[in-house]
Formats: C-alpha cells, structure tokens, sequence
C-alpha cells in the first residue's frame, strides 16, 4: 500500500475532524431570462448532479455547506444571489477551510474591455459587466477570502455556432472566445496562492461535447464518476489533482471511442460506394491552472458510506426536469457500450462572444415523414448543419410490433413545413387500434413546452418561458398570450367549467387568468420557492399548488386568500392532483412519496411508498379510484385508491419518467419521457401498447383531449406535438 504524501493526510484529518470545513458553491444557468442566449441542456442536471456526488464524498466530513444555484433549486441563479453567497463564503471561511466554485453556463467575452464574463440567469447581453458575473470579481473575491484551499471548476470555456440576425438563417462561426481571459486570471490567481487549483472542461479553441446517454456535460460526467471514488488514491482519498488526472484521461478516452465508431462506419460507407462521410468528433481536453502539483482533499471513496447516504438522503435527480428535464442522477452511471448507436451527442451552444443579438432556432409547424436508420442516426448531421439539435431515437423493428407510417396533419398555407421525423410503433398490432391512422402536427412554441393541456377539443393552453400561452388548433397560432410572470411558467391549469386558468412559475407567484378574455384577475402569493404544478377543485372554488418549499397550498378563487398550507413532504413537491369522485388530493415528491390528504380539512390521509427515485407526476383515472404516478426510477405505477394497494408497474422507458395522464375512458395511459419518447400504456397490461417517436428532446408534458382522439406532447425541444387518430 502506498505511503500517503504527509500534507494530503494533514488535510484529510483537518476535514474529517471538524477542524476544518469544506465550503461548495454550484451554480448552473439552463434558462435565461435574456432570449438572446440559447437555452442549455445539462447545466443544471450538472450541478444536481454535483451536489449528490460531493455530498456522498464528503459524508465523512463534519463541517460542510453546499450551496447549488440552479433552474429548479430553491434560490435561482442570479448574480444577486451568487454575490451573496460570495460574500458569505469569504467572510466565513477560516484559513484551514476548502472552497469549491463551480459554474456551468454560458461565458461570454465583453468586446470592448476584453473582459471574460460568466452569464447568470439575468445576465443581460447589452451589460454584460453589470449583469454577469466578472472573472476578475470572483478572482478578487477568492483573493479576499482567509481559505487556503481553493478550487475553482468552470464549465464556460465552449464554442458554437449561433443564427445571427442579418445572416438569411446561414450559420455563422464565432471565432472569438474568453478562454484565453479566464486562463490569464486563473494563472494570476494561481500565482498568488499555491493552494488554488483550477480546473476548465476543455482548452482554447475546443468546444464541451453533450452525450444523451449520460445525462450530462461529458466534463462533469466524469468529474461525478471521479468523486463517486474511481479517481480515488490507493488510501481511498479523492485529491483534486488526481480527479483531473482521471476526468482528462477519461474525457479523451471517450472521445476516442466514438472516433474509432466514426471510422468504422466510415468505412463502411466507403464499401458501399459512398463519398459522403461523417466528420470525427473535435478533441475535449479537460485544462487544469495551478501553480505546482494539487494536493487538495476533496473527500473519500464513498464506497463504505453510499448505502447510508442513498437511504437518508431524498434523490436529487435532473430534471428538468431538466429537473425537470431535467430534470439529477443519484449516481453517473457507465454509458452502455453499444450507447453510441443510439443517442447521438450534441454541442453546447455557447456563445464566447456576441457582438449582435443572437436567435434562437425555432422548429416550424409542419411534418416530414421520414425514417432514418438507426446507422445513420448515430452522429449528429454535420453535412446538414444540424448538429446542434438532439437526433431522435429511431425504433428497431420488433417481431410482434408494426410500424404505423404518420400522416402528415392539415398545415396553414402560409406555413413552411420543416423537418420532422414522426412514427408510431404499435405491439400488439391490431386492426381495431385507433391510433393504426395517425396524423401529426408540430407546433413551434419557440420555447421548451413545460405543459401542455387542452382547453376544448380545439384549444390548447401550453406553459413556457415567462408566459402561458392558449392556441387555436385550427390556425395553430396563439389566441393570447399571458404574461406577467418574471421567471419561468412551469405549470398551467383549467377550471372544469373551462372558464378559469391559472398559471405557476418560478417565480413564486400563482396567476389567476380568464380563459375566454386573457384578463387577469387575481395573483396569489406565499410559496418561498419554485411552483411546479397547480390543480383545480372538482368545483372549481379551490386551487392546490406544489412548490420546492416542500409545500402544499390550498387557496380560494372567490376570495383569493389562503385557505391552508399542507406539510409532511421533505424534498419538493412536483404535482397535486384532486380526485375528480371523492374529496382527495393527491401530491408527489422528490422524497420518493406520494401522499393522499383531505381536500376538506388538509388532514393527511396516507402515504404511499415504492418508487425508488423522485415522484414527478401524477394523475387521476376519471372514475377517480385509479391514481397513476410517473417516478425519475423510469417507472409508471398504478395505485387503488384511496386503499394505497398498488395495482401495476410499467416498465419500458430508458429515463426519467416526467409526465402521465390518463384518456377518457381511463383504460389508457401516456407517459413521457427524458428518453423523447411518447409510450401508451394498457391499464391492464404490464408492457407498452405503443410508442410515439418524434420529439427530439425531453418529453415534459403529455395531455389527452376531452373526446379522447387527440393526444398532445409538449417537449424541451420547443415543439407541441400533436398525435391525432
């Protein structure tokens, strides 16, 4: 057994003994309120993803205060709220103590002073001094602080490539990027302190790869695998210098694997006379900045401690759900070794500077009926300039399924259909399967579709971005838009008599809407956190909203007021759900719990247990005794109520489960996914009766329509599809 360096034991039995503690500030930008920057993908999976992992490493560790400033956690990533917690940091910290800054987002070089920024969730692109985060403030503030140890992890360092007004939708490169900034202030830094430690996902002129399959930044997929102990020394201890070793041996590893995938199927091309190949995968290698060799403890191999922590501590999954999609992974799983023929990998889009607007793209409305094959799926378009967009997973062919071609839906004339791939894989097969005749439409929401719920048969109200919007079917153009809301519109609902809609956001605030004019007429406030999710009384005088603050509200629409506040969950409440037959609500968690209560008296009823991750959504039959919860475990269950007894468990996605609703007659069940898939569910049977392929991105949302023929599926990618029998 190795001898371990002398200061790396002094620092692991400071920690270990209390004597010294480990401060951690995470922060990960998905959304942003400036629509000039294009939304990410995994920022905020990635610091969920984090905190899990560094929790678990540090278990041993007496003192300890981790921060993580996301999309979906209880205090937004803002550049208030990160110089808060700044302030605290270096005004608390003790010279033995250990900070950690991590950040994954946009970074942005500011042109005229040459300044590198890093974009916060209201970081503006027209101030980007006054509004993001500067290189040089968090240096200056790390240089004030008494800590000896400091890390500092920056996923900022990407290229990309961005529609910019004025260029006629051709893509154009930007050559400029704040690396070379970031690195100038990180070795100044270093300079001044051998005990700073930096370490950027990837070098100058090289851009982060997102791989599907992980969940994550490929950067931070290993950096959890590091931490969850592969990158841990032969005494079990994970040092920040090792971890880098590990996390850039295996980063090119990976990168190289798919590489040597490319040329096979290269080759294999070039055998069947074809001349147009796929490009190889850029190199990613992880760049560390520090003055010496790091010695700095991060923690131990959890190995002896992850049982104990995966069962006291409530799952912190990805979502999206983004958790939602969201959407956090308890642990990074190894990729599977065939994974590459499945999910293809997308580039951030991150721009390094902007010296204009930027546009996001925006899928049209209409359907291109197409399959590809699974071969040709494997790698992103570059011919075509699409690499920046999520490849959807085309099925295999299945001895007892049929694939059902999709029929192209009735588009405005004035529209330009764009291109979408559509299908609908049926096991078994009937004749009489309604959905054997498909017709589907994409709406272009311009913006990830959180909710989508039918109003009428021809009306739809979707949530996304700030505002909640009702559209016309028919036209498929927007009726009104509802705004208002100063963050993201996560949930949306509609009164049983169709007259009344609400609106919840992570703002922290309920709009209360008329459906028919877009008046605005009441705003409820009181929730401390994040709202997921609102719900309508069978009568249509109460309003039940679930929110991050582990809460339950049950407010009155006639008057406003707060009728009570419902408590027992210990991690965020996703979803309420009255019961359309009996005086029951239903609520779901990221506890891994659903709870039953008493619509009259808030009394809580039961609670139901089983899934084994974060309970995301649930829905009740229209019979009312039948009670279905989509769960981050990749299952669906069925319970009977108000027994508890549960009645199925549905098992067929490949990820997070985020969304479920039942149709009209309660016999059928949707489910979507993180996978981008779309499965109907038999409540009779254990396997999937179909499944919808076309989203190219989560799948946060699914609704039926009142007469049961339309199902609509709203995604991250900005569409509402529209799956018609």
């Amino acid at each position: 057994m190795s001898n371990p360096n002398p200061r790396t034991r002094e620092l692991t039995h400071a920690l270990t003994s209390g004597r010294a503690k480990l401060w951690v500030l995470l922060v990960g930008v998905n959304q942003y309120q400036d629509p000039q920057f294009p939304a990410l993908h995994y920022s905020a999976a990635d610091c969920q993803g984090l905190e899990t992992a560094l929790t678990a490493a540090s278990y041993e560790f007496p003192k300890k205060h981790i921060l993580t400033r996301h999309d979906f956690a209880a205090k937004p990533p803002t550049l208030a709220v990160v110089r808060v917690d700044l302030t605290q940091i270096v005004a608390e910290a003790k010279p033995q103590d250990t900070v950690l800054f991590y950040f994954s987002g946009h970074g942005m070089l500011e042109s005229p002073s040459q300044q590198a920024v890093l974009c916060l969730r209201d970081t503006s692109q027209t101030a980007l001094l006054e509004t993001g985060l500067r290189i040089h403030e968090l240096m200056h503030s790390l240089s004030t602080c008494e800590a000896r140890q400091q890390i500092v992890w920056l996923d900022a360092c990407h290229s990309g490539e961005l529609i910019m007004p004025g260029a006629k939708g051709s893509r154009v490169a930007l050559s400029t990027e704040p690396t070379a900034q970031i690195v100038d202030a990180l070795r100044l830094r270093a300079a001044q302190s051998r005990g700073f430690y930096a370490m950027l996902s990837c070098d100058q002129g090289q851009r982060s790869w997102e791989f599907p399959e992980l969940g994550h930044g490929l950067f931070t997929y290993y950096l959890i695998r590091g931490l969850q102990g592969e990158a841990a020394d032969a005494e079990g201890v994970i040092g920040v210098d090792g971890l880098y070793r590990y996390v850039y041996q295996q980063t090119i590893e990976f990168i190289d694997q798919k590489n040597q995938q490319v040329r096979t199927l290269n080759e294999q091309k070039r055998q069947n006379g074809e001349y147009l190949l796929h490009a190889e995968y850029s190199p990613q290698t992880p760049k560390r900045i520090v003055d010496g060799v790091g010695e700095l403890v991060l923690g131990l191999k959890p190995d002896k401690v992850m049982a104990h922590f995966r069962q006291s501590s409530p799952s912190a999954s990805s979502g999206p759900d983004s958790v939602p999609s969201g959407q956090v992974p308890n642990a990074a799983a190894p990729p599977a070794a065939n994974s590459a023929a499945v999910s293809p990998p997308t580039r951030r889009q991150r721009p390094l500077l902007a010296l204009a607007g930027v546009a996001m793209l925006m899928l049209g409305v209409g359907l291109l009926l197409a399959l590809r094959s699974v071969q040709d799926q494997a790698l992103p378009d570059r011919l075509t300039g699409a690499g920046n967009q999520t490849v959807p997973t085309t099925p295999t062919t299945d001895a007892d399924a049929c694939n059902i071609q999709v029929n192209q839906g009735q588009v405005p004339p004035e529209t330009t259909p764009a291109p979408l791939d559509a299908q609908v894989v049926l096991s078994p097969c009937p004749s009489d399967n309604p959905w054997r005749r498909v017709q589907a439409q994409s709406l272009a929401a311009g913006k990830p579709a959180w909710e989508a719920i039918f109003v009428t048969d021809g009306a739809l109200v979707t949530a996304g971005g700030r505002v909640s919007e009702i559209w016309n079917l028919e036209t498929q153009q927007p009726t009104h838009t509802l705004g208002g809301h100063t963050d993201w519109v996560y949930a949306v609902a509609i009164s049983p008599d169709g007259k009344t809609l609400a609106s919840a956001s992570a703002d922290r605030t309920i709009r209360v809407w008329d459906a028919t004019t877009g008046t605005l007429l009441r705003i409820l406030s009181g929730h401390e956190a994040a709202i997921w999710s609102v719900a309508f009384s069978p009568d249509g005088n109460t309003l039940a909203s679930a929110s991050a603050d582990q809460t339950i509200k049950l407010w009155s629409l006639k008057t406003g007021e707060l009728q009570r506040t419902l408590e027992g969950h210990t991690n965020w409440v996703f979803a309420v759900a009255f019961s359309p037959t009996q005086p029951l609500l239903a609520s779901a968690s990221q506890d891994r719990t659903i709870k039953l209560w008493n619509a009259e008296t808030g009394a809580l009823l039961q609670t139901l247990t089983g899934h084994d991750d974060a309970v995301r959504a649930i829905a009740f039959a229209p019979e009312g005794q039948t009670l279905a919860s989509a769960s981050w475990d990749k299952t669906v269950k069925l319970w009977q109520i108000p027994s508890g007894e549960l009645l199925q468990t549905f098992t067929g996605h490949r990820d997070r489960v985020l969304s479920v609703a039942f149709d009209v007659d309660g016999q059928t069940l949707a489910s979507g996914s993180r996978d981008q898939l779309v499965k109907l569910w038999d409540v009779n049977r254990p396997d999937a009766i179909g499944t919808f392929y076309g989203h190219t991105d989560w799948v946060l949302s699914v609704a039926f329509s009142p007469d049961g023929k339309t199902l609509a599926s709203g995604s991250r990618d900005q569409t509402i599809m529209l799956w018609r029998q």
